[in-house]
């Protein structure tokens, strides 16, 4: 949303600075911030708790004309409320889409297969310590409970997947890991898997063990017990949303009072589409953010590479005057020496040998003139562009500003 200064203006002052914030996808604090450096007035504390009226519009005052360096155009669109907002308008979307479309009455034969290779593979594997089973091939699983519950968590993970297909979505089984099925939206790559989680409590010890435990305490030293910790699976399930191929939970739904995870695939199809809309989003403001510093670095390499020119610029200057200052005083020498006579410089034998020192002097001296050896305004090329300097991070954003070149 772009919004002019005075427009912001006429916002700040029809309500409550924190609901324009809302509307804007920034925070209260940084609306205040915003306005306070572009010269825009905002109420004080406590001005819409006063009754609306003439007395309270008397306490609004104008807008003063900006200052130099005021922003006359804000965009308030780059922000992680923006990526909020994103979110929230693709879930009413889904949720729409969802409610429009039937569930698919069949579910497509390669997942069916994987469904049934899945359960094949996880029912003939044992348990870990929890009493969850262990898949077979490398982690992730796609379903991790216990072995009672494992019927289960396929059948949910085929709901999720056929539902996912009902709204147009691809679902393959993924190249880089055969064990799990995955899925695209808006350019990212997603999958889900079951997990049950369990409790834990501490066995009863022996009375050897707890022997041993008091004396540790007691000594206040570490005690040490083999299969301290029972584990217990809870049978409730959890679906889990993974970005990528690794265990880094991105969302989670669990088994509730009002609503088992069946009862509950539009919400976690629905919420998975926000999701993946919101990680969009975020992509493209991280493209943007580095867009921007790339040309900025750029900007600040071709300020150095100018200034660098420049400077090569003067000492060409430089350097073409001094050889002019001297073409000119080694002319005024030659002048002196063909008027003067010859019987007084003895070096020379004849006339004819002083005229050929001065076609010498002549020639060599015309090489030295940048005025006769075409040298003088000769264009320089642009160096290269530098490296940026270590210091450049500490700079303002005002670097390029900051940094004009004065031909020294």
């Amino acid at each position: 949303m772009k919004l002019t200064r005075e427009a912001l203006y006429e916002r700040v002052w029809q309500k409550p600075i924190r609901e324009v914030a809302a509307e804007l996808g920034i925070s209260d604090v940084g609306l205040a911030k915003v306005c306070r450096r572009n010269g825009i007035p905002i109420p004080h504390q406590g001005h819409w708790l006063k009754k609306p009226g003439s007395a309270r519009d008397q306490l609004r005052p104008s807008l003063p004309p900006p200052v130099q360096g005021a922003r006359l155009i804000f965009d308030f669109e780059i922000g992680d409320l923006s990526i909020e907002r994103k979110r929230n308008q693709a879930r009413i979307e889904a949720e729409h889409r969802l409610a429009l479309t039937p569930p698919l009455e069949t579910i497509d034969k390669s997942v069916v297969r994987h469904l049934k290779e899945t359960r094949k593979s996880i029912h003939l594997r044992k348990t870990d310590e929890r009493g969850i089973v262990i898949g077979q091939g490398p982690l992730p699983w796609p379903c991790r409970t216990a072995p009672e519950r494992v019927d289960r968590g396929v059948a949910i993970l085929g709901l999720l997947w056929t539902r996912l297909q009902s709204l147009g979505y691809t679902v393959n089984q993924s190249e880089m890991n055969t064990a799990m099925v995955d899925f695209k939206i808006d350019g990212g790559n997603y999958w889900f898997w079951i997990e049950e989680h369990a409790s834990k409590h501490e066995r009863d010890f022996t009375p050897k063990e707890l022997s041993e435990k008091q004396k540790a305490e007691a000594e206040r030293r570490y005690f040490f017990a083999p299969n301290r910790w029972v584990y217990t699976p809870t049978g409730k399930l959890n679906v889990k949303l993974g970005n990528g191929f690794n265990d880094y939970i991105e969302r989670r739904w669990a088994d509730g009072a009002s609503a088992t995870l069946e009862q509950r695939i539009d919400e976690i199809v629905a919420g998975t589409i926000a999701f993946a809309a919101a990680e969009k989003r975020q992509r493209e403001i991280q493209a943007m953010k580095t867009a921007a510093e790339t040309a900025r670095k750029l900007r600040i390499r071709q300020k150095l590479q100018r200034q660098e020119h420049e400077k090569l610029k003067i000492k060409q200057l430089c350097e073409e005057s001094v050889a002019w200052f001297e073409a000119q005083s080694l002319r005024r020498y030659v002048e002196v020496v063909h008027n003067a006579p010859l019987e007084q410089l003895t070096q020379f034998e004849s006339e004819d040998a002083r005229a050929t020192w001065i076609n010498w002097a002549t020639s060599n001296i015309d090489r030295r003139d940048p005025l006769t050896n075409g040298q003088a305004g000769t264009e320089i090329p642009l160096p290269a562009l530098p490296e940026i300097p270590w210091t450049y991070r500490y700079q303002t954003d005002d670097f390029e500003d900051n940094h004009e070149s004065d031909g020294r």
